[in-house]
């Protein structure tokens, strides 16, 4: 009886039917047209041999949802979405380009959005702890702001880095923490202003190191305060791996 048991809890574990399944990884685009994040994560992913093809495609540009898709034979195609909040992109952008693509009957499952993950949290922790040990800084005296793009335009949108922010709170290792943005309140400018004098972790809620993370927050972090320390992309760390694996997990009910 137990070795039965013992030989459920493995076939449970192998997930042989995910193993003939395809993930395909979304991302926004590049406007560079450049590999990054999402050519990164998919290679990883790939590492991992979990499933039976692993692809990145982009909402903007080459590769495309439809094509991408069109040149997988998997039965069962898990898209995960590279995107950063539960917004329009991800509710009303994606699903009528899978629409448009033809993918019906079952064979596509669209999982959430990276970017809503509990466990980005201890990421967040992760990155901020190893921006304040070279510098001296003591964790506790830290403020961390989360910066991330927002928009005026579709309501909530700030909703998934203001819930980050609050996971990283809960922590209890940092003195502050505090979600901002580029395009909406409360803006980044701002929190950097709040927080200076004293040491200030800036990591960017962004899936890439595009315009946004690579530009914009340095240029803010440089005007608003200069000793400030910024970790980059989460989104491009390699610990999100993790993260796209219980996506694809929980959408096929694991």
């Amino acid at each position: 009886m137990a070795a039965a048991g013992r030989k459920s809890r493995k076939a449970k574990a192998g997930s042989p039917d995910l193993g003939k399944a395809a993930v395909l990884l979304c991302a926004h685009g590049r406007s560079d047209g450049g590999e990054g994040a999402p050519e990164a994560q998919a290679a990883a992913l790939r590492a991992r041999c979990r499933f039976a093809r692993v692809e990145a495609c982009v909402l903007r540009g080459a590769p495309g949802v439809a094509e991408t898709l069109a040149g997988i034979a998997a039965a069962r195609v898990f898209i995960v979405p590279l995107l950063m909040a539960e917004g329009h992109t991800s509710q009303v952008v994606l699903p009528e380009l899978l629409a448009q693509a033809g993918a019906a009957g079952g064979r596509v499952t669209l999982c959430r959005p990276v970017g809503v993950s509990p466990a980005l949290a201890p990421l967040v922790v992760d990155e901020v702890l190893a921006l304040c040990r070279p510098r001296g800084w003591r964790p506790a005296d830290t403020a961390v702001v989360i910066a991330g793009h927002g928009t005026a335009r579709h309501e909530g949108s700030g909703s998934s880095a203001a819930l980050l922010a609050e996971r990283v709170a809960a922590s209890g290792r940092f003195g502050r923490v505090a979600a901002a943005f580029l395009e909406q309140a409360p803006f980044v400018a701002d929190a950097l202003h709040r927080f200076r004098p004293g040491p200030c972790a800036v990591v960017g809620f962004f899936m890439d190191h595009g315009g946004h993370s690579a530009d914009d927050i340095p240029r803010l972090i440089a005007a608003a305060h200069p000793d400030a320390a910024y970790s980059g992309a989460i989104g491009a760390r390699p610990g999100v791996v993790e993260i796209i694996l219980d996506s694809v997990r929980e959408a096929a009910g694991r």
